[in-house]
């Protein structure tokens, strides 16, 4: 773009006056809540902020200008697209939070369906040819001015990150209990967005469980197998994370500051080391089922979510062999069908 000339202007599509309401009411969250939870907390703890600060309020605030009543094709600034992306990212993980939480209030499902329609107002942009064809905003972080120790505490005083107090699972004692896990992910999600670093959930299901219940009975299984397979899990994800028990058979992972592949590789070791597990006068081995998901900065999925794609992907692992791990390209959040990433 010449010196002095308009910039150059991309295509959003053809809009509604209900969808061009939606952008510039999601458009104005952002901004505000940009404005509150990063540019404000630096001026009090510093007395100045900066210029990415102030240019990235401004992008926001130009973007929410080009944003005009009316309907049909609609045309928005080049530069001010991929700003338009995280937008719509950061409002459909909070709309989708906020609904989760009125959900888990009612069974009624007339009250249910009328909520979730109200995620689809904005979870139709991200299929969108736009959205889908271009970078998305780098969006500045209180870490790009203030220290870690800082920018920790301010997310503790405002409430934005809370590591619940540790507890195991009520009966076996030896990984975190389920409940922890979504608090978990939460607060881990929070200290690495602001490191600019992922978060990848693993979900473990043991392979043809059934048979070892089946074989041995439930009261031995659950005294000579799952104690030592779930010690052997607890021991392989210290320090790199934490595991959950989730269900007879189905395991959870948590691991921060790990990507998809950095994950892939880490669980598929846990696969190898599974090889050399025996249990007291039981000759089978376990094996087991995993899909993963990784949650980066850009990801508008909640924990929920993530826990189901998780699940999804699992699932996907089982039904194409068994004893492999699943998950999905990118980061998993636009992607219709997971793949089979290891096979051990």
């Amino acid at each position: 773009m010449r010196e002095g000339s308009e910039p150059e202007k991309i295509g959003i599509g053809e809009l509604s006056s209900e969808d061009f309401q939606t952008l510039r009411e999601i458009t104005n969250i952002f901004r505000n809540e940009f404005q509150n939870s990063v540019i404000r907390p630096a001026h009090r703890l510093l007395g100045t902020a900066p210029s990415s600060f102030g240019n990235a309020y401004n992008s926001l605030h130009k973007l929410e200008g080009e944003i005009q009543p009316g309907t049909g094709e609609h045309k928005i600034s080049s530069d001010l697209v991929p700003w338009l992306r995280s937008v719509v990212i950061h409002e459909r993980r909070r709309k989708a939070l906020e609904i989760e939480q009125k959900v888990s209030n009612t069974s009624n499902r007339e009250v249910i369906e009328a909520l979730e329609s109200e995620l689809s107002k904005i979870a139709k942009f991200t299929k969108s040819d736009w959205f889908l064809a271009g970078p998305i905003a780098s969006v500045p972080r209180l870490t790009d001015c203030l220290t870690i120790s800082a920018a920790e505490s301010e997310l503790v005083r405002t409430g934005q990150l809370e590591i619940p107090e540790r507890e195991y699972d009520e009966k076996f004692g030896i990984l975190m209990a389920s409940t922890l896990f979504l608090p978990d992910l939460a607060a881990h999600r929070a200290f690495c967005e602001i490191r600019r670093r992922p978060v990848t959930v693993a979900f473990l299901d043991i392979d043809l469980f059934k048979d070892f219940n089946t074989a041995f009975g439930e009261p031995r299984v659950d005294r000579d197998v799952l104690p030592i397979f779930m010690s052997e899990l607890e021991a392989h994800i210290y320090w790199h994370g934490y595991a959950y028990k989730f269900g007879g058979d189905e395991y959870l992972a948590l691991m921060p500051n790990q990507s998809t592949d950095q994950a892939v590789v880490f669980l598929s070791e846990f696969q190898e080391r599974l090889k050399g597990v025996s249990f007291f006068e039981i000759d089978k081995r376990i094996t087991l089922s995993i899909g993963v998901v990784e949650a980066g900065q850009d990801c508008p999925l909640t924990g929920h979510e993530i826990l189901e794609h998780a699940a999804f992907a699992k699932n996907f692992a089982k039904e194409n062999g068994r004893n492999r791990i699943a998950g999905f390209s990118g980061t998993g959040h636009t992607a219709d069908e997971p793949t089979v990433l290891f096979v051990p």
